[in-house]
């Protein structure tokens, strides 16, 4: 009986253990400028901001956000592996929205891996390196 006791009590901690390890970045770690690495700058990328709102940096110019036209918001769930994204364009006026689904993973604090799919579809696992929908994002470190 005490074996088992201890058996149980060693599985728990390897759960609690697991699921902390699978929630070490939480969305505030998203929060923030992310340049395309390719290109070696923040002339290319995205910002995420608290208020859940995205914005797209393309060339270093800036759009997206919350405007009179519309709103780009994104949604994140930590709790699917990998970390799905979405990022979402609603037209206030028409109501029409638009989304890109895909998944995201934490290289380190700076560094994330973003891939997205196509017609709609979210991606179930990272591809090659070389697909033109994967980005390695490094974070814009504030001037």
């Amino acid at each position: 009986m005490k074996k088992i006791v201890v058996f149980l009590v060693f599985i728990s901690v390897i759960i609690e253990y697991s699921i902390a390890q699978k929630n070490e970045y939480r969305l505030e770690n998203l929060y923030g400028a992310w340049g395309d690495t390719l290109t070696n700058s923040s002339g290319n990328g995205f910002i995420f901001q608290p208020d859940g709102t995205w914005m797209l940096i393309w060339d270093g110019n800036i759009s997206g956000g919350n405007s009179e036209k519309g709103i780009t918001y994104f949604v994140v769930n930590f709790d699917t592996t990998p970390i799905s994204i979405d990022l979402i364009v609603e037209n206030h006026k028409s109501k029409e929205k638009g989304s890109m689904l895909g998944i995201i993973e934490f290289i380190d604090e700076d560094l994330i891996l973003i891939e997205f799919g196509e017609s709609e579809q979210r991606p179930t696992k990272f591809s090659d390196p070389t697909n033109s929908n994967q980005q390695v994002l490094k974070r814009a470190k504030e001037n």
